[in-house]
């Protein structure tokens, strides 16, 4: 008999994103044998038992015991189970961020999937909770403004001209009401918003996630966000320059989704082999451009070609 040392399995049981049910169920083992062995509390544990939760781990018996190092963890490595997959489309440059943010804190990418949800919430409430406190501060201020302009009357109505401003916060207090985050519920014609108005860059949500980001420069910087498009952002620039051995223009064609990470053949993934990283990038990246131009060329073409059979 044997002990399973209860790190490495917590650490498997993670990073194959399976629960202690899901392995007492696949490994034919009863659950609280699971929970027992998680936390370290049975020293001898028979080889069968120990061999049949290898087989669902996928490794090798004697990295549950401790007696072969355990492999690296690969950031991008994918969970066994099919309950953590979501018939959602994630862009190139949003999964490579997730892996590069997993590799930075050194944990599954599956664990930060699952605190989303939870970030997501706080964000959007703290985004509806600033807006309210500076929409209240402004109504104040507002109100504080009217009365003092009553003592200049004689420049009335130029001073006290506050047209639409009533309106305008009601309409704010509404959509904060609403969750609205992004504020598409705002006649902008109202909101006195001009032509110019970039509704990806100056929405409320994209400001407030802005100016979070502005506090973790230069680990994390936020671009734009509206309902319309995915968000841009760039986090964790630093591994991704580690990743191809220093190369910047490299790791800014992963920031950008040029590439995708998880495409990255397993033979160059381990350390060492950071110049072969960079010029598997630089190859895909230049593909990636390449079809792309292409694709352009031939909108252009059937631009061209519509516009000559009008």
């Amino acid at each position: 008999m044997n002990r399973i040392d209860p790190a490495i399995l917590k650490r498997f049981l993670r990073d194959k994103g399976l629960s202690m049910g899901d392995l007492a169920k696949r490994a034919k083992v009863n659950k609280q044998t699971i929970w027992r062995l998680t936390a370290g509390k049975v020293t001898n544990v028979r080889d069968r038992t120990i061999d049949q939760i290898a087989h669902v781990l996928k490794i090798d018996s004697r990295v549950l015991t401790g007696e072969l190092n355990a492999p690296e963890a690969s950031a991008d490595s994918e969970p066994a189970t099919s309950k953590n997959q979501f018939n959602v489309r994630v862009g190139t440059a949003q999964r490579n961020a997730l892996l590069l943010a997993a590799r930075r804190y050194k944990v599954a990418p599956s664990q930060i999937v699952e605190l989303a949800p939870f970030l997501f919430v706080w964000a959007a409430e703290e985004s509806l909770r600033r807006r309210q406190e500076r929409l209240s501060k402004l109504d104040q201020v507002l109100d504080e403004t009217k009365t003092l302009g009553q003592q200049f009357r004689h420049l009335s109505p130029q001073l006290n001209n506050f047209l639409y401003a009533d309106d305008a916060i009601a309409v704010e207090q509404s959509s904060i009401d609403e969750r609205d985050l992004f504020g598409s519920s705002i006649k902008l014609d109202l909101a006195g918003v001009g032509p110019d108005f970039d509704a990806d860059n100056e929405n409320p949500f994209a400001m407030f996630l802005r100016e979070l980001g502005s506090s973790f420069d230069p680990v994390a910087t936020f671009e734009e966000w509206s309902e319309s498009w995915s968000p841009r952002y760039r986090i964790c620039p630093d591994e991704a320059v580690e990743l191809v051995g220093g190369d910047g223009d490299r790791a800014d064609e992963i920031l950008r989704g040029d590439v995708a990470l998880n495409e990255l053949p397993k033979e160059i993934r381990k350390h060492g082999m950071e110049k072969k990283r960079a010029e598997w990038v630089r190859t895909k990246a230049e593909e990636y451009r390449r079809a792309l131009a292409e694709d352009l060329a031939e909108l252009e073409r059937l631009a061209d070609q519509k516009e000559v059979l009008k």
